[in-house]
C-alpha cells in the first residue's frame, strides 16, 4: 500500500532545497549592509525550508527501514549504490567542468579525482555522500530494526540526540565537545532511524499534541535566534539554528513529519506535484547548475535589488519548472537516463 503522505513530504523537501540555496543568498549579506526587512524576509524563506534535508533523510528511512522483505546485501547494494554512485560521479564532473569553464578550477584530471573523493566538486552534492553511506549500512541495520522493540529503537534514539544535538549544542555555546564514543549512533543515521520510527509506529494524540506543539515552537525559535544571534555577531550570519542538528530542526522536521502522516492521505498527488515528488532526486541534482546559468545570463532576481518577498518565490519557480523540464528529458534519453537514479 502506497503512502501518500511520502510523496507530499517528498514535493515539500525539493521545494525547501531551492528555497535554501535561493534566499541564502539574501541571509549571508551582512544584516547591517541592506535594508533589514530584506534580511527578515531571507530568514522567513529560510525558516521555512530548513528542515528539508532530514525530511529527505527520514522518508528514506521509512522507506529502506521499513522493507518488510530481508536484505540481501549483494543484491541491495549492487542496485542502490549505482544508483548513487554513477549520478555521482557524473554531475560531479559536470559541476567540475564548470568551474573550470568559470576559471575556479583548472582542468586536471587528478584534480577532479582529489575534489570528488573529499566532496568539493559543488556545495549541495554532499547529500550524495551521506545518503550513500547510509544505504552502505542499511542491511546491517535493518537487522537491528527487525528485531527491535519499540523502547530499543527509543534508546538508540536518545543515543543519537546525546551524540549529535547535544553534543552540537555544547559546542556551540559552550566551545568544547565532551568526549563521549558514540560515533557508531551519531550523524545523519539519527534520521534515517527516526523517519522508520514516525512512520511505523502509533502515537496517542497527546504525544502527538506534544511534538506538534515542539514543532512549532522550534519554527518560532528558528526564526528569532537566527535574527537574534545574526545581530550580536556584527550582522554576520549565525548559521547554527540553521543547521539539521540544532534542536529547533529536529524538532520541526519530527512535527512535518509526523503531521503529514497524520493527515492519512487516500488520494494521488495533483499531475504538477506528482513530477516534482518523482523527479525530486534528479531536480536536487539538476538545479544548483540551473541557478548558475541563470545568473550568468542575468535571468536570476537578484534578491539585493528586488525584495526577496518577491523574487525568491519567482526565482523558486523559474528553477523548479526549468529544473523539472531538463530532467524530463533526461529520464527519455537513452543511457542518459542513468544520470538520474
Amino acid at each position: 500500500m502506497r503512502k501518500y503522505y511520502l510523496d507530499w513530504l517528498r514535493v515539500y523537501a525539493i521545494i525547501a532545497v531551492v528555497m535554501i540555496h535561493v534566499s541564502a543568498g539574501v541571509v549571508l549579506i551582512n544584516l547591517f549592509k541592506h535594508n533589514s526587512s530584506f534580511f527578515l524576509a531571507g530568514n522567513l524563506y529560510e525558516t521555512l525550508s530548513r528542515y528539508a534535508v532530514p525530511i529527505f533523510f527520514m522518508i528514506s528511512g521509512a522507506l529502506m527501514l521499513g522493507r518488510r522483505e530481508d536484505l540481501q546485501i549483494k543484491g541491495f547494494l549492487l542496485k542502490r549504490t549505482s544508483k548513487i554512485l554513477v549520478p555521482l560521479v557524473c554531475w560531479s564532473f559536470f559541476y567540475y567542468l564548470y568551474k573550470v569553464s568559470k576559471g575556479t578550477f583548472e582542468f586536471s584530471v587528478p584534480q577532479f579525482f582529489r575534489y570528488l573523493l573529499t566532496d568539493q566538486t559543488n556545495y549541495h552534492l554532499w547529500f550524495m555522500y551521506v545518503i550513500l553511506g547510509l544505504y552502505l549500512i542499511t542491511p546491517i541495520l535493518a537487522i537491528f530494526i527487525k528485531n527491535a522493540k519499540r523502547v530499543e529503537i527509543e534508546y538508540f534514539l536518545l543515543l543519537w540526540g546525546i551524540a549529535t544535538v547535544v553534543s552540537a549544542f555544547v559546542r556551540y555555546f559552550f566551545g568544547f565537545t565532551y568526549k563521549l564514543e558514540l560515533n557508531h549512533v551519531a550523524g545523519s543515521i539519527g534520521f534515517f532511524v527516526l523517519g522508520y520510527y514516525l512512520d511505523h509506529f502509533d502515537f496517542t494524540k497527546r504525544a502527538k499534541r506534544s511534538i506538534y506543539i515542539a514543532g512549532l515552537i522550534g519554527f518560532v525559535l528558528t526564526f528569532i535566534l537566527t535574527y537574534w544571534y545574526t545581530k550580536n555577531s556584527n550582522g554576520q550570519l549565525d548559521t547554527y539554528w540553521y543547521s539539521n542538528f540544532a534542536p529547533n530542526v529536529v524538532l520541526v522536521s519530527m512535527g512535518i513529519f509526523l503531521g503529514m502522516k497524520s493527515l492519512n492521505m487516500k488520494k494521488a498527488l495533483p499531475p504538477v506535484l506528482n513530477l516534482l515528488s518523482i523527479y525530486s532526486f534528479g531536480i536536487y541534482l539538476v538545479h544548483a547548475l540551473i541557478i548558475y546559468l541563470l545568473k550568468d545570463y542575468s535571468l536570476f532576481l537578484d534578491s539585493n535589488q528586488i525584495h526577496p518577498l518577491i523574487s525568491v518565490p519567482v526565482n523558486i519557480i523559474i528553477i523548479l519548472i526549468i529544473s523539472t523540464l531538463v530532467v524530463y528529458v533526461i529520464k527519455r534519453l537513452p543511457l542518459l537516463n542513468k544520470l538520474i537514479p
